[in-house]
């Protein structure tokens, strides 16, 4: 009970008062020393001396060592001389100023933390340790009644330091009683868990740990009940239903094993199924050589599960029979240009099978076989788009190699002995004389450049060689002209006519 802050009509007298009182307590001592002669007070500490002697050397040899319960004894004796000490003192020294007032606060604030361990529900979790601070409580309250201030603070804070105590060993308690719960829920004794959990609630009612256990043991029943669904709609190979049971026993309890186990289960059979599918898919896709959609089925497969090696070998299979697969239609489609005579795409395929591998001896002979072919039809071509030239000489003595070299070559396609054919009648042609005839007015002089004069005439016809000829016609005073005209042996004969017409001025 705290006594009201109010002055107490019966409290120690002012400090001027106390301080005269043991001025009194001194000064008679002093009167009585002051009678007694010199000689008898050394006479009497030397008395006092030899007893301490006594006491110091012989005493413990009488005496001998103490037993423990002269040791209990002696505590005993000396707790409660202490006590007796400290109420004589109490009532020898005068209390210090403002004693009083402290000893007020500290019963406060005393009864304001007892007050919110007792709303902790202190005497289910330790009735002595609260037994004991109402022990010290009760004693402080005595002491200040007996206006001892300085002796109540002293038991008031002696309270106030064994609740700390006190109060340190909840977080203990609270967490064996967690353990003492989770082991109930685990071995279906969800009544006692609940009791576990709601007594620690009662005691600390934020506690996260607590609430949700105590949420897990009541909603137990439903959580076991819907383990029972999950398990039934597994073994009937539901699984959809079973997840959605063991989702919604996870939702109720979050820690319950079993449902995690299921969902794992779940889990990894889809994965296998999974894996499976695309395993199949990939195989499909190999058999009808999709070579994209199989690599792209079995690196899906490869994902679901890193660690099986089937993934793996049907990717290195099917890159390598992708591989085959271009190296063969690389050569194919070289065959097939070569076949056509397009020596210039067939060379570029067999490249391509040279840059698929690079050993390949056919490729490389291929390659060179279509190169030298592609050269030599580009020679032929460019020939026959300038026929005109083999009026040269010159010219047609290349050609005429060039004929030796194509007649050499084989095999020898149809293309080719077109080209060769064509050629062949061109240079004939080229060397073959043609008749053409040349017309005048008999006055004017004639000649072919790189020729022989023709002289003067009306009308006249001469034989050349195809090609390109020009004729120079002059007479005196008149200006002199030329004519360029074309010998062609596959058109018809040209009529080449030639004479001056324009009159030089006179003085030129």
């Amino acid at each position: 009970m705290t006594e009201p802050l109010v002055r107490d009509p019966y409290a120690a007298p002012p400090a001027e008062e106390a301080a005269a009182r043991l001025s009194r307590g001194k000064a008679a001592p002093t009167a009585l020393y002051q009678k007694l002669s010199p000689g008898l007070v050394l006479a009497l500490l030397g008395g006092l001396g030899g007893v301490a002697l006594l006491v110091i050397f012989a005493l413990p040899a009488w005496v001998g060592a103490p037993t423990p319960s002269a040791v209990q004894d002696s505590r005993t004796r000396s707790a409660a001389a202490s006590s007796r000490r400290e109420t004589t003192d109490s009532k020898l020294l005068p209390e210090p100023a403002g004693a009083r007032e402290a000893a007020q606060e500290a019963l406060v604030a005393l009864m304001d933390d007892l007050d919110a361990l007792r709303a902790r529900k202190v005497a289910e979790w330790d009735a002595a340790g609260l037994a004991s601070i109402e022990n010290l409580r009760a004693e402080g309250e005595e002491a200040y009644r007996a206006k001892r201030y300085t002796a109540a603070q002293r038991k008031y804070q002696a309270a106030q330091d064994r609740m700390h105590e006190v109060s340190g060993q909840l977080p203990r308690i609270i967490e064996d009683l967690i353990d003492e719960g989770e082991q109930s829920l685990r071995s279906g004794e969800a009544g006692v868990a609940e009791q576990a959990f709601a007594r620690i609630l009662a005691w600390e009612p934020d506690n996260t740990k607590a609430r949700l256990g105590q949420q897990r043991a009541r909603n137990r029943d439903r959580v076991l009940a819907l383990l029972g669904e999950a398990q039934g709609y597994e073994r009937m190979g539901e699984s959809l239903r079973a997840e959605h049971a063991w989702r919604s026993a996870l939702e109720l309890d979050p820690q319950v094993a079993e449902a995690r186990q299921g969902l794992t289960r779940l889990a990894r059979m889809r994965a296998e199924e999974a894996f499976a599918s695309r395993m199949s898919e990939g195989y499909a896709a190999l058999e009808k050589s999709q070579f994209e959609r199989a690599r792209s089925a079995f690196e899906a497969a490869a994902k679901l599960r890193p660690e099986a090696p089937e993934a793996r070998n049907a990717l290195e299979h099917t890159r390598a029979q992708a591989t085959a697969a271009r190296l063969d239609a690389a050569l194919a489609a070289a065959a097939r240009a070569s076949r056509t005579e397009d020596w210039t795409r067939a060379e570029r395929y067999y490249r391509d099978a040279l840059q698929i591998d690079a050993s390949l001896p056919a490729a490389r002979e291929g390659a060179a076989a279509a190169r030298g072919r592609a050269a030599l039809d580009q020679r032929l071509e460019a020939n026959l788009r300038a026929l005109a030239r083999l009026t040269d000489r010159g010219i047609q003595r290349e050609v005429e190699s060039l004929l030796r070299e194509a007649r050499s070559t084989s095999p020898s396609g149809r293309r080719l002995q077109q080209q060769i054919s064509t050629l062949e009648a061109a240079l004939t042609a080229a060397r073959t004389p043609v008749r053409i005839e040349l017309r005048s007015d008999g006055m004017t002089e004639v000649m072919l450049v790189g020729n022989s004069g023709l002289g003067q005439f009306s009308r006249r016809e001469i034989t050349l060689a195809p090609g390109r000829y020009t004729a120079v016609g002059s007479r005196r005073g008149y200006r002199e002209t030329r004519v360029e005209f074309v010998v062609d042996a596959a058109g018809p004969p040209p009529i080449i006519e030639i004479q001056c017409q324009e009159v030089l001025s006179q003085g030129r």
